[in-house]
């Protein structure tokens, strides 16, 4: 199967997934003998899907790891314990972080849209992005880097930090949620 040509991810399924900037594009799949068989990796238009066939009883212990090289990124949707890692210079960027997953990333990027939901752990402080929409809730904890305009709406048990000295826009909090300054 040909997998290029794409610039989003859909990660799921406690796949570990370290993301590498290059030329060209490459997807590598290290995962245990008893789970090889349902692992699934396709290709639909610009996204690249990671995940299983069947929900494994347990995914904890389990050896579940994709590198995958690409020139671009514009979304990555997390589900399921997922949980991306890399550096990427890359245009505008969405993100929808939920399922207890996780995300880290450092670089540089235009404007993010950023939704994280469902006890997830976010930390782009070393994501150095423009504009900034931040959506949290659940007991999710979200780090940015924002350089220019800051909008967060925090619900639930979720806390946003920021880095930088952005302007804040539009700041919403309810529940037991907080923003503050890292």
């Amino acid at each position: 199967m040909d997998y290029s040509g794409f610039k989003e991810l859909d990660i799921s399924h406690a796949f570990r997934v370290h993301l590498i900037q290059s030329d060209s594009f490459q997807v590598s799949i290290t995962a245990d003998d008893n789970v090889w068989d349902m692992v699934q990796v396709s290709k639909s238009g610009n996204m690249l899907r990671l995940g299983l066939e069947d929900e494994p009883l347990s995914v904890q212990g389990m050896t579940l790891e994709a590198e995958i090289h690409m020139p671009t990124l514009e979304r990555a949707d997390l589900s399921g314990a997922g949980r991306l890692t890399g550096a990427m210079d890359t245009g505008d960027v969405r993100f929808d972080v939920s399922g207890a997953s996780r995300l880290q990333l450092e670089g540089r990027a235009g404007d993010l849209r950023l939704d994280a939901s469902g006890a997830s752990d976010v930390d782009l402080s070393s994501l150095v992005v423009a504009d900034a929409d931040v959506e949290a809730s659940g007991a999710s904890k979200v780090t940015v880097h924002a350089t220019g305009r800051l909008n967060i709406d925090a619900s639930g048990a979720s806390s946003v930090y920021y880095v930088g000295n952005p302007t804040l826009g539009r700041v919403e909090t309810s529940g037991a949620s907080s923003v503050r300054p890292r």
